[in-house]
């Protein structure tokens, strides 16, 4: 398929702009990138097109250019832009790295709201609203106050496969070191293990945020737990470590569907999850994971070391695992699942 592709230029802040980027970001961005949401539809609109489909938009959540073209629009939303609609950990508002206060706070909730009101009348527009879990769609209606479809995603499960390497003595975690994904909470898992069992902690993330890594290092070293996180690493390199992990851990906070059980289960790997989000969608307990009920670290290191001491069971539920991604999450199931969605959408 031909690739048009039209560059977004993001405005600059000048002089005084630069010292509140927040209050001062919102309504400029939300204006260019509706215009640049236009651009894209008049090109689209003369291309002879049945349907559009839409992504979210990384700064805007919700794109407008539903509002803009002449024929049907889906947009598949991974998930409502989590900053503006939940609550974040420990709940203060910064700019540039200082609390907000007085004016500053004031200006970034007035724009914050203007987003929300844009964003919920971006995805009306939308014929069909496509989601990736059961969760996802109950958070869209919180957040949206409207009806989604469950459409899941699918896994290339040609990349991702058994590779026959051996297992080791180690636990894996998968996702940004960020505190969202709460990798504190899987070195205290790892922690609560026996000394004498105790397994290394692996992390593997897309981004880091450097100052946290530090933080979660000092942690692992005062519990005694040999934490080792990398970025940015080759697929190769991630399938080779998925391949070789004794266990997959997964403690993101509020996952929208929990691609990396799946990932892991196409490699032939068990998984030990907290019981929230998607996750739940996407391991099932004692049929290819274990999910424990709570964020408790003392129950989440019993159910790995459940695994460690029985290899036997941990190979029985990496099996499972497979057999159940190449039976329903493969790649071809997802675009057969969107393709249906996108005929749908046609004929409303």
């Amino acid at each position: 398929m031909p690739e048009h592709v039209m560059p977004y230029a993001p405005p600059r802040p000048r002089g005084w702009q630069k010292l509140v980027p927040g209050p001062w970001g919102y309504g400029r961005h939300l204006r260019a990138m509706d215009r640049h949401a236009r651009a894209c539809a008049e090109a689209i609109n003369t291309g002879g097109f049945d349907v559009v489909l839409a992504a979210n938009c990384q700064d805007h959540g919700v794109t407008s250019v539903a509002r803009h073209v002449k024929m049907p629009a889906v947009i598949y939303c991974q998930e409502p832009k989590r900053d503006r609609y939940e609550a974040t950990l420990g709940g203060e508002e910064t700019v540039t790295g200082l609390r907000a206060t007085g004016a500053i706070q004031a200006l970034n909730h007035f724009w914050r709201d203007v987003d929300i009101r844009h964003e919920r009348l971006n995805i009306r527009a939308f014929n069909r609203v496509l989601v990736n879990s059961a969760f996802s769609r109950e958070s869209v209606l919180r957040s949206y106050g409207c009806e989604s479809h469950v459409c899941p995603l699918g896994i290339n499960t040609n990349l991702f496969r058994p590779t026959g390497v051996a297992r080791e003595h180690f636990v894996l975690g998968l996702g940004a070191l960020q505190r969202h994904k709460d990798p504190a909470t899987a070195i205290d898992a790892v922690a609560s293990i026996p000394e004498a069992e105790r397994p290394e902690l692996v992390w593997i993330g897309n981004m880091a945020d450097e100052i946290y890594i530090a933080e979660l290092t000092a942690r692992a070293t005062r519990l005694g737990v040999r934490f080792s996180p990398r970025t940015m690493v080759s697929d190769a390199e991630l399938v080779d470590t998925l391949n070789r992990a004794a266990v997959l851990l997964c403690t993101s906070r509020l996952e929208p569907f929990g691609f990396a059980p799946l990932e892991a289960n196409a490699c032939g790997t068990p998984v030990v999850a907290v019981a929230e989000g998607g996750v739940r969608e996407t391991v099932r307990t004692d049929f290819n994971g274990l999910l424990v009920p709570d964020r408790d670290p003392q129950e989440l290191g019993r159910a790995l070391l459940a695994l460690l001491r029985d290899p036997e069971r941990a190979r029985r539920l990496g099996e499972n695992g497979r057999a159940w991604v190449k039976e329903a999450w493969t790649w071809k199931a997802c675009v057969d699942r969107i393709e249906t969605e996108l005929g749908k959408a046609i004929s409303f």
